[in-house]
């Protein structure tokens, strides 16, 4: 079986850095393989340290410190949602999930967590794959369904999804993991559903990544749950071994996302939606802070895609 580098369950995970930017959403990716300052290193193991204790207070059920299905994308507006399927990122992401994926022609493809869609449409598009979609949403799904093609969407439960074993080829999950109360249950589910020599694709943010990103570096109650509710990679990765996958390697992706002034406070009003326990003055503080800066900013916007195969 030839499913890329790695050497099993019990080998380390192989990890690279790409980094893309809104002038070459056509290119290959790069992988540049890079280390850390040491002041760098010491700042991530501290924040990652301080994410593991929170996460496993979370997971024992310790009431108000980290509670995932507070932060749902259901409790955003559908239009708001549905704006992060902009054609750029779509440009972006889409062939990025392909080939780091491996996608290809006829391959059985489930989205789970599709929100309204644009990933699933783009994929099946671009590739001609089967592709199936499914999100909790009802409101998400009948956006999706407006506009789906050939994609078949579904509303269900990404802990105890309703297909067959062995109904797939590949299974995304993109940015679904940290909304979920039990991540382990949905990484679980997606080893069920998939045939042998299959594939899983997750992409997440590192607890460490979210400080310096924007809005969050000019609001730190933001950036502070973010962090404690986002699962760090290297649990991730044994989340995935746990689950039955081999071969699991972490790639960071730089997104260097180009954002206006206007964009950004639009995104931090609508955001406010899930993000309630934020306070007028804080929101107000941010917002001064922005215009004062001005932008448009270069956000790099780090995310991670982790690859598992079943074999």
């Amino acid at each position: 079986m030839d499913l890329g580098a790695g050497g099993g369950d019990d080998a380390a995970p192989a990890t690279g850095v790409v980094a893309r930017g809104d002038d070459q959403p056509g290119a290959r990716l790069g992988l540049l393989v890079g280390g850390l300052h040491d002041d760098e290193v010491v700042q991530r193991l501290q924040r990652q340290v301080e994410t593991l204790r929170l996460l496993q207070h979370g997971r024992n059920d310790t009431p108000g410190v980290v509670d995932r299905r507070r932060f749902r994308s259901d409790r955003l507006d559908v239009d708001h949602f549905h704006s992060r399927f902009s054609d750029d990122n779509l440009r972006f992401w889409a062939p990025l999930f392909v080939e780091a994926a491996g996608i290809e022609r006829g391959h059985r493809v489930l989205d789970v967590g599709c929100g309204t869609g644009g990933y699933a449409i783009e994929i099946a598009a671009a590739v001609s794959a089967e592709v199936t979609g499914i999100d909790e949403s009802g409101r998400f799904v009948a956006c999706a369904r407006e506009d789906a093609g050939a994609v078949d969407f579904v509303v269900g439960d990404a802990e105890r999804l309703p297909f067959a074993d062995a109904s797939f080829d590949r299974v995304l999950l993109s940015l679904v993991l940290h909304q979920l109360e039990r991540p382990e249950a949905a990484l679980g589910e997606a080893f069920r559903v998939l045939g042998a020599g299959s594939r899983v694709l997750v992409r997440t943010i590192a607890p460490e990544d979210v400080h310096d990103r924007i809005p969050e570096r000019y609001l730190p109650a933001m950036a502070a749950a973010d962090a404690a509710r986002l699962i760090p990679i290297d649990l991730l990765v044994q989340m995935l071994q746990e689950s039955g996958f081999v071969e699991v390697s972490t790639t960071r992706v730089l997104r260097n996302k180009r954002l206006t002034l206007a964009e950004v406070e639009t995104g931090i009003h609508a955001e406010r939606a899930r993000y309630d326990s934020l306070s007028d003055a804080e929101v107000e503080t941010a917002l001064r802070q922005l215009r004062e800066d001005g932008g448009p900013w270069i956000d790099p916007r780090p995310n991670t895609i982790l690859i598992g195969a079943k074999c």
